[in-house]
């Protein structure tokens, strides 16, 4: 009995220490990868600012691994979005909107992932100076204000997330250069 008590103790003091230790973490937490595509940004729009494209070339769209695709509102721009079942974790199940667009500059979505819940993602483009080129930051952001459990969670997503990231820039990269 008196070991059940003393264990009780121990979980208590663990649960109260990652408690203290969740709130030091930050609310605002952001993961981003950049990659150069040998194309200007007329020709990598199209395939960012509409969610069928968007299945081309996203991570979610994992070879060998069935996905099934849903689109609901205008089939580009604000308001366009993408609900999709099946894909390969950490991104398995989720949706995209499109919530901003500046043309050859910028698209901001709203995503809903299976780890992170609801969070904000931006596609920024920055044409290079040769002008045969262009930047593309992909960045995943999100506040989880005083939820330890998701900062937490932040702690992994780096590592969880950037992968998935790479992989849909290099996939995002492969199309915009066959074109």
């Amino acid at each position: 009995m008196k070991a059940l008590k003393n264990l009780g103790y121990v979980l208590l003091l663990a649960l109260l220490g990652l408690a203290l230790v969740g709130l030091y973490l930050p609310s605002g937490v952001s993961v981003e990868r950049r990659l150069t595509v040998t194309a200007a940004p007329a020709a990598l729009f199209p395939l960012l600012d509409n969610p069928q494209a968007l299945t081309r070339w996203a991570p979610w769209s994992t070879p060998g691994v069935e996905v099934r695709y849903a689109f609901e509102g205008p089939s580009s721009g604000v308001g366009a979005s993408l609900h999709w079942e099946g894909g390969a974790l950490p991104l398995g199940t989720g949706s995209a909107t499109i919530t901003h667009v500046e043309p050859e500059r910028r698209v901001e979505l709203r995503l809903q992932l299976p780890l992170l819940g609801k969070t904000h993602a931006t596609l920024e483009f920055s044409p290079a100076p040769d002008a045969g080129s262009t930047e593309v930051t992909w960045r995943i952001d999100d506040d989880v204000g005083f939820n330890l459990l998701r900062r937490v969670l932040w702690l992994l997503a780096d590592p969880t997330i950037g992968p998935p990231l790479e992989r849909g820039l290099d996939n995002l990269r492969g199309l915009a250069e066959r074109r």
